[in-house]
């Protein structure tokens, strides 16, 4: 059980983040790895282990995040083991913790901050100024002392835990919690046809352009996209595609200004989409405007002109 004492400073300090990073996530797969209870996640057990054996790793990892001191770099077999157990799937898992942020700050919006401390978990309870997290552990503190709080969901974590700032990669203490994915959201997660896909897609276009694309998957704005992944605002524009990130003008970022109308004509802009006799069927389409087939009717002389009736 870990308690924290959160004053009015740290409170104001709240924020949420969408993940800890591809390396921490794959950390905490180790120790998910490592359960063999059945769960969501024994599709993604069977597919991880049938991986490791066509790769000739027979080890199980599971103690690498409870060893490895903070910030040191991931062991070799860590690395082999998060090639195949976490990238493989990173862009959705990436994307349904952002879906899960974007939900809890909402949920602010609405219910004020002691409802979504007290929501966010079975394990995790807030009275203030005390918020408690049962993590199976001896009961310890774990004040903030103003630096505020950082809560980041996470998919494969066991359960609730508090990081210090140097662990967590923020600049205050992290709280993590797990979000276990409904059955149909698993399925989506680990589906062979996308995990296929996503590799196709990164070793044809590049890693980072496979990663904006794959955001594209729900309507989003250029400085979303460039705060998932860390990006410049050019370098997501470079790499997205045209036909789905557009500025605030509704234009693919570089597009020119659309020429001006045609004022040319007596009467003023020429008019668009008018239709004459055959609504176009039997007709020709100039600018938008359906004139008859075949040669125009001559029109009357100019006054004055010799041989004109009278």
């Amino acid at each position: 059980m870990v308690c924290m004492h959160l004053t009015v400073e740290d409170l104001s300090r709240i924020r949420f983040v969408g993940s800890l990073g591809l390396d921490l996530e794959a950390r905490f797969a180790e120790l998910r790895y490592a359960d063999t209870r059945p769960d969501e996640f024994a599709d993604w057990r069977m597919k991880v282990r049938r991986k490791l054996r066509h790769a000739g790793t027979s080890g199980t990892p599971g103690t690498g995040f409870l060893r490895r001191a903070p910030g040191a770099a991931p062991h070799t077999d860590t690395r082999r083991f998060s090639s195949v157990a976490v990238v493989p799937f990173w862009g959705r898992i990436r994307n349904h913790l952002e879906q899960e942020r974007e939900a809890r700050g909402r949920a602010v919006l609405s219910g004020g901050v002691e409802s979504l401390l007290n929501e966010l978990h079975p394990s995790i309870s807030w009275h203030a100024p005390l918020l408690h997290v049962d993590d199976q552990q001896e009961e310890q503190r774990a004040d903030p002392l103003g630096e505020g709080l950082v809560i980041a969901p996470s998919l494969f974590a066991p359960g609730p835990m508090v990081l210090d700032a140097e662990t967590g990669g923020q600049d205050a203490p992290v709280l993590v919690y797990n979000v276990s994915p409904t059955t149909d959201t698993a399925a989506g997660l680990w589906q062979q046809q996308e995990e296929d896909r996503t590799a196709a897609l990164s070793d044809l276009l590049g890693h980072t352009r496979a990663n904006v694309l794959e955001s594209l998957r729900s309507p989003v704005s250029i400085s979303e996209i460039s705060r998932r992944l860390d990006l410049s605002h050019p370098s997501v524009s470079r790499h997205g595609c045209p036909a789905q990130i557009r500025d605030g003008r509704g234009r693919t970022p570089g597009q020119p200004d659309p020429a001006p109308p045609d004022t040319s004509r007596r009467g003023g802009t020429r008019p668009q989409g008018l239709t004459g006799p055959g609504n176009g069927r039997d007709g020709r389409t100039l600018h938008g405007l359906t004139v008859p087939a075949g040669p125009s009717p001559p029109g009357p002389p100019p006054r004055g002109c010799v041989g004109c009736p009278r």
